[in-house]
């Protein structure tokens, strides 16, 4: 399942040649001069945990990038998805397996965190689901000296990523080369 951009590929454009600049771009006011743009998904495991506690049955959603496993709170509410997306996608290189353990290590965490501030421990529950979803990244490719460097906006959202998200982009892009 392919989660559908909301963000189109002319707001995509205008966020990422506006708004993220390096820092001397932003002093001289200096448009970025985007090379190309384009779509790029991202494997994700999805895991649903459930859990119950004096407030009642709480659910909880957790993506697993299928790259690198960086964990993450997920909220699919408001997402809508297709049966396959427009252009350039690459396969999680994860099992399902080790992702339902990052998933579970990173709820486990943020139980122990919530904990603390709340001065109880609420147990954890069962995790349930694994299914693989593709979320949707606009890359903003520009010339830097004599090579290229790439700038992402999240597609639904249109939030900047940072270097976490960084990350998981530039081992997506070594996969696609390799295909």
């Amino acid at each position: 399942m392919y989660v559908t951009p909301k963000i189109s590929q002319g707001e995509a454009h205008d966020i990422l040649s506006k708004k993220i600049r390096p820092l001397p771009l932003r002093i001289r006011k200096r448009p970025v001069s985007l090379k190309r743009i384009e779509v790029t998904y991202v494997p994700y495991y999805v895991f649903e945990i459930r859990t119950a506690g004096k407030e009642g049955t709480q659910r909880a959603a957790i993506a697993v990038d299928g790259l690198t496993g960086t964990a993450m709170l997920f909220a699919e509410d408001d997402l809508t998805f297709e049966t396959e997306g427009d252009t350039v996608s690459c396969n999680a290189v994860l099992s399902r397996i080790e992702a339902e353990r990052i998933a579970t290590e990173e709820y486990r965490r943020l139980l122990m965190e919530q904990g603390l501030r709340n001065k109880r421990m609420p147990s954890a529950g069962k995790m349930t689901g694994g299914r693989i979803i593709f979320y949707p990244f606009w890359i903003g490719y520009v010339k830097k000296g004599q090579s290229y460097d790439f700038m992402a906006i999240d597609a639904v959202s249109g939030e900047p990523q940072g270097v976490r998200m960084r990350k998981v982009l530039l081992k997506a892009f070594r996969q696609m080369n390799v295909s």
